[in-house]
């Protein structure tokens, strides 16, 4: 009985990692872009400004006591940032590449003709758990993989200024842009934590 109930929490667990994602492109594909260059410009930017915004957050809220003890964080201070770099930086920048890459091509499918870019945002997700999963492996008991994942979601950030461009050419997007844009972000970096989550009940 209690294998059975394994194997239940076990695909549960993975099921919720993939409807988290499910939830990321359905956010994304109805971010309100005009399917121009400069609207997924500024869109892109916003969404991948919200998921570092997020992911900072959540590295200072990780400061918090409860928190910590709820995460399994022994601490948060620079030195132990600096070696979750050290020791997960190719994981680090999958993490920041691989959704990154997805949340575009997602801007830009809008019609049947764009299939291709649903099976390579598919690739990405898929490709963004099995970092994840990488994660989990090299994990030694130090530098919990968690600090490495939000490094990752920090690290989309650096994506953001390719908007900054078409933001100066324009208005600044409207509310009903942003709001659209802020949500896909902050699930985004929230469908990494909840992958992170489910990979330990997911392995054998």
């Amino acid at each position: 009985m209690s294998n059975t109930e394994s194997t239940w929490a076990r695909r549960a667990r993975v099921l919720l990692a993939a409807l988290a994602w499910v939830f990321v492109a359905a956010t994304v594909l109805h971010v309100p872009t005009g399917r121009t260059l400069q609207g997924v410009h500024i869109a892109f930017s916003v969404i991948t400004a919200a998921t570092g915004v997020t992911a900072l957050l959540f590295l200072l809220a990780l400061r918090l006591p409860w928190l910590r003890e709820r995460a399994d964080v022994p601490r948060v201070k620079e030195i132990e940032l600096l070696a979750s770099w050290t020791n997960y930086r190719k994981e680090i920048l999958r993490l920041a590449f691989y959704p990154t890459v997805a949340v575009f091509l997602l801007l830009w499918a809008f019609d049947a003709t764009t299939v291709p870019f649903i099976v390579c945002v598919i690739l990405l997700y898929i490709g963004t758990a099995q970092t994840v999963q990488s994660l989990r492996r090299t994990w030694r008991g130090s530098h919990h993989p968690v600090l490495g994942a939000a490094i990752g979601g920090l690290f989309t950030a650096s994506f953001s200024p390719t908007g900054l461009g078409a933001m100066a050419l324009t208005t600044f997007p409207t509310w009903q842009v942003v709001i659209p844009c802020a949500i896909a972000g902050v699930a985004t970096f929230a469908a990494t934590m909840i992958t992170l989550w489910a990979v330990p009940a997911a392995e054998d």
